[in-house]
């Protein structure tokens, strides 16, 4: 009986863990998705700081639901819950910028003047680069 209980508890901590995970990334995706580049990077800094903030506690009780028998083994499993989550929030937005953003945001349009006014006219403001004529 202890045994099912046991197994049962972990997978439950895992999926709570995933569940974390998945919000943060949802959380992520909407900012980026939602808010201007000026405002996106201060949302992605406090994401990351209250979402690794927001889970030490949470670890903390999970990890007594697990009901280990040794404090070594507590501590393991809580070091182990902590550093995947803290990792995964910290290097999450970076890896999406890095490798992804790059793949989605693909902009076209049947002329030059098109493709040039959808990229440095998003906000009804136009921020053309240097050197470039205006159409």
């Amino acid at each position: 009986d202890r045994t099912w209980r046991v197994w049962w508890m972990k997978r439950l901590v895992a999926l709570i863990q995933t569940a974390y995970c998945l919000c943060f990334v949802g959380a992520i995706l909407v900012s980026e998705r939602m808010l201007d580049e000026s405002r996106r990077s201060i949302v992605t800094v406090m994401l990351i700081k209250v979402g690794s903030f927001i889970w030490g506690p949470i670890a903390g009780k999970l990890v007594d639901l697990q009901n280990h028998r040794t404090s070594k083994s507590r501590s393991d499993a809580l070091t182990t819950l902590l550093t995947v989550v803290k990792i995964f929030c910290a290097l999450f937005p970076f890896l999406y910028q890095a490798f992804v953003v790059r793949f989605e945001n693909h902009v076209c349009g049947e002329t030059l003047e098109e493709v040039a006014r959808q990229i440095y006219c998003r906000t009804g403001v136009c921020h053309w680069p240097s050197g470039v004529e205006d159409f």
